[in-house]
């Protein structure tokens, strides 16, 4: 939940707000910047029925044409036996994703900017980013996995390695429209050359409206792929005294080069404070307090606009096993990425979703004199059995390690 300072608005109007979100989304469809969307990778539909609370995490029945028989040589005089071309169905769960700012009654003075239609223009990009999110979620559900990730010999992306996993596709290869990476496996393909020293990963298009490629396949680049099977690297420790040791838990969020300071240190470990970052040390952390010795303490900044982790989250547990000898004790450590990058065929995934449902809703906090303004977003997200006219599901997950983040890299200087 957001909450706007007294500051931000004057004379905000909750109808006005309404109108603009409903004109946004009436205008054009409220995914057409994905490029999920407009790769064709995804095919999206606002017509999923009414659903209320009662139906999230329930599965839905998602409409899907079925596949007319091949062709079959006959001989003379035999006849044929058709086929048809029916719609059958396919389930898929139902999510509920929501998003919601409190606006207080001092809060609603607006300035001489437009609010309406930059928080109008901010809902469809957070409904744009959350589609992108759950698409990619379901897309990881695929069967069809070439891994060439190995712990103790990292196995970066590589140009025959997109070819051996297109290759998953057997004699179906051709109509890969979308390859999602994450941004620093894009990294990886940019430092990739032929023998000439011609980079592989290439641009196409006009001034402005570049695509990237790689392999001959337009790239989507997201942090929102996921890092399924990363960890953390095991702490490397520095500081006077005995430090005590630091034990890292969960599945990092982000590709994170962790450090921990110490902020105060006190008789009794769980009223010691400690601060961590996620980028090296250049952001830090507000203070947070430790937990007793050897209890898992998330990661997580409190600090308002967070610029450490993924808004502040980790996804990371520390434990300390006692409590800190000195104020110079510090933590380094670094994701051991395990990255998957998605080739998508056209067609491949559905998301459906329940346009009417997206319109704001409003309620009166009367307690805190504050109106809040809600969006809530029932969507199904389904990788489909196989695509129309094929054999095979239409997403091949490549797996590998991503340069920088393999678990062998020196840390010491972190402590330094």
């Amino acid at each position: 939940m957001t909450t706007l300072n007294t500051s931000d608005y004057r004379d905000f109007d909750l109808q006005i707000l309404t109108e603009t979100v409903l004109g946004v989304m009436k205008g054009r469809d409220v995914f057409m910047g994905s490029l999920f969307q407009s790769s064709g990778a995804v095919t999206i539909s606002g017509t999923m029925p009414e659903k209320g609370p009662e139906v999230i995490g329930k599965q839905v029945t998602v409409p899907y044409f079925g596949v007319i028989p091949e062709f079959v040589d006959l001989a003379e005089g035999d006849s044929g036996t058709p086929g048809d071309l029916h719609k059958t169905h396919e389930l898929a769960t139902v999510a509920r994703s929501y998003c919601g700012v409190s606006l207080s009654t001092w809060a609603r003075r607006a300035d001489d900017d437009d609010p309406y239609s930059e928080m109008a223009r901010q809902i469809v990009l957070r409904a744009q980013q959350r589609m992108g999110a759950l698409v990619l979620t379901e897309a990881m559900t695929t069967p069809l996995i070439h891994s060439v990730y190995s712990a103790t010999a990292p196995q970066l992306i590589s140009y025959d390695g997109v070819v051996d996993a297109r290759c998953s596709f057997g004699d179906e290869n051709q109509d890969i429209v979308a390859m999602a990476v994450h941004s620093r496996v894009y990294a990886d393909m940019l430092k990739l050359r032929d023998s000439n020293g011609r980079p592989l990963a290439v641009s196409e298009g006009v001034a402005g409206d570049s695509v990237p490629r790689f392999n001959g396949l337009p790239l989507i680049i997201s942090d929102k792929v996921p890092l399924t099977g990363s960890s953390m690297a095991t702490p490397v420790s520095s500081g006077t005294g005995s430090e005590p040791t630091l034990t890292l838990a969960g599945t990092p969020l982000g590709l994170f080069k962790l450090r921990i300071r110490v902020a105060s240190v006190s008789l009794v470990l769980a009223t010691a404070t400690i601060q961590f970052s996620t980028d090296d040390g250049a952001n830090w952390s507000a203070p947070i307090t430790t937990a007793a010795a050897n209890v898992a303490l998330p990661l997580i900044d409190t600090a308002k606009d967070s610029l450490v982790g993924v808004n502040g989250k980790t996804g990371i547990t520390a434990a300390f096993n006692g409590n800190f000898a000195n104020a110079d004790n510090k933590y380094a450590s670094r994701t051991v990425a395990k990255a998957t990058s998605l080739l998508c065929k056209r067609g491949s995934l559905a998301f459906w979703y329940n346009a009417n449902a997206m319109a704001p809703k409003f309620d009166t906090n009367v307690r805190q004199d504050s109106s809040e303004i809600a969006v809530h977003m029932y969507a199904a997200p389904h990788l489909y059995r196989r695509v129309v006219g094929g054999t095979t599901q239409g997403v091949v997950a490549l797996q590998h390690n991503v340069g920088g983040f393999t678990g062998l890299e020196d840390l010491s200087y972190a402590v330094a």
